[in-house]
């Protein structure tokens, strides 16, 4: 018997047929599905064939690799800007922290030192007029208060130090979060944005921009009002303020930040630019200044502060300015502007708050100004007494052994028996030289004694005979 044979199972597309030409038999139509292929003369893409949608879409595997890799090396490129940038307001901030910790600690450390050269003048002069004087302490005593004062010295010393501390790390964090974010971000995208700001330039409202802000402190911080006008040297480009009233940002929050800008004129950025680019191929950079204003509480303290703060950006960076409105939207060319910029004024240590023309009033200022001279002026108490107790101290330690400073030593009780026994001595011997100086004094005798009379014995006799 011979095997029987499988049969061959045959697996096939069925392809449904096209439909039927519309227009008549003799015309062929290639809407269909399926369509006959008919090679053109010249070669290349057959004639009566419709393109597939599909098909002319599909890209080219080397093409696609290539856009997938410049669009991750531009993301790359992205981040790296943005990060560096990040970087370079931070350093910003450092140095506004290092240039306003030398200027306080040299005016608290000058008014320190007057006050204490004046507390030691007064302790010598007290000294000196004390020398012959009995010390006010005994030795233990004195020792005792010289280590308390000398305590007390070392903690206002402390406290004064660390208030300063807890103020420089204040205006070095909201100058990095706040106030340099806030002017580059608002510097970048008056460029990026150009477009939205042009076209909104001569409507009351202008255009709206929400950031989100962050509270780098551990205290509260209250915005009640925030006022900010953009130039270029003489060019005045925009105003910015907020919409919403108040900002409350919590110790390490974060909060949304609505800004309305609003330009003085459409061409007003352009404007600007054209009257400061002499040629764009130099190093050449150019501010922008932001003036500063606002008002609201921090650590519960009323503040008012006014500022001016001056964003670098380096005008070779930028592309043609006829082609701003197309080429800058993605915001890199800014964003590398204002690098190079930074960089540029960091080397000349520089940072984009001006110190100098940084004021901040209200009763946040006044108390931080009263419990810093409190400070200097209890350092200087403390010192002057310090002085005085040390001298007092040394007075007993030179004392020789037999005078009343070595005698206190000894004891109350030893001491006063002995001062009574030595008046008890001077007493009697005392008394007759006394007498003696008065008489001396009045310039007379001392008086004679009485002679004695001569007894009458005749008389005596006759009387006895009588009877």
């Amino acid at each position: 018997r011979q095997p029987q044979q499988q049969p061959e199972i045959l697996l096939r597309r069925i392809v449904p047929a096209p439909a039927p030409p519309q227009g008549g038999l003799g015309t062929a139509s290639a809407t269909g599905p399926v369509a006959v292929a008919m090679p053109s003369a010249g070669g290349g893409t057959p004639s009566g064939v419709q393109a597939s949608p599909t098909i002319a879409s599909a890209p080219d595997p080397k093409a696609s690799m290539v856009s997938v890799a410049g669009q991750s090396k531009a993301q790359s490129g992205v981040s790296d800007v943005n990060g560096e940038l990040k970087k370079l307001l931070k350093e910003d901030g450092d140095m506004l922290g290092d240039h306003v910790w030398a200027a306080l600690w040299w005016r608290y450390f000058l008014v320190y030192c007057a006050c204490v050269l004046v507390a030691s003048a007064a302790a010598a002069i007290y000294t000196f007029h004390s020398k012959n004087s009995k010390p006010l302490l005994s030795a233990p005593l004195s020792m005792a208060v010289t280590l308390m004062l000398s305590f007390l010295l070392g903690i206002c010393l402390y406290l004064g130090i660390l208030t300063l501390i807890d103020n420089v790390a204040n205006i070095d964090e909201i100058d990095t979060y706040l106030i340099n974010a806030f002017a580059s971000n608002i510097g970048i995208d008056m460029l990026a944005r150009l477009d939205e700001l042009q076209g909104l330039a001569d409507t009351p409202t202008g255009a709206v921009w929400t950031y989100e802000v962050y509270n780098p402190t551990r205290s509260h911080i209250v915005v009640d009002r925030l006022y900010s006008k953009v130039a270029m040297k003489d060019s005045d480009m925009a105003i910015a303020e907020m919409t919403e009233l108040p900002l409350a940002l919590a110790p390490n929050g974060t909060g949304p930040l609505r800004l309305r800008i609003r330009l003085h004129s459409p061409s007003a950025v352009t404007d600007a630019y054209k009257q400061v680019t002499s040629a764009w191929t130099s190093d050449q950079v150019e501010r922008k200044v932001f003036s500063f204003n606002a008002e609201g509480y921090f650590r519960k303290k009323a503040y008012n502060m006014n500022a001016v703060a001056r964003l670098p950006v380096q005008l070779k960076q930028l592309p043609v300015i006829e082609t701003w409105t197309a080429s800058l939207k993605d915001g890199a060319a800014p964003r590398m502007a204002v690098v190079m910029g930074l960089k540029s004024i960091h080397d000349d240590d520089e940072t984009i708050l001006d110190y100098d023309t940084l004021e901040v009033k209200g009763w946040y200022t006044t108390s931080l100004i009263l419990w810093l001279t409190f400070l200097a002026l209890a350092n200087a108490i403390v010192v002057g007494l310090c002085l005085c107790t040390s001298a007092c101290l040394y007075v007993h330690l030179k004392a020789p052994p037999g005078t009343s400073a070595a005698q206190e030593e000894a004891g109350d009780g030893g001491g006063a028996q002995a001062q009574e026994q030595t008046d008890s001595n001077k007493g009697p011997t005392n008394t007759e030289p006394a007498r003696q100086d008065n008489n001396v004094k009045d310039n007379k005798p001392p008086p004679k004694p009485p002679a004695p009379q001569p007894a009458d014995d005749d008389d005596g006799k006759d009387s006895d005979f009588d009877c």
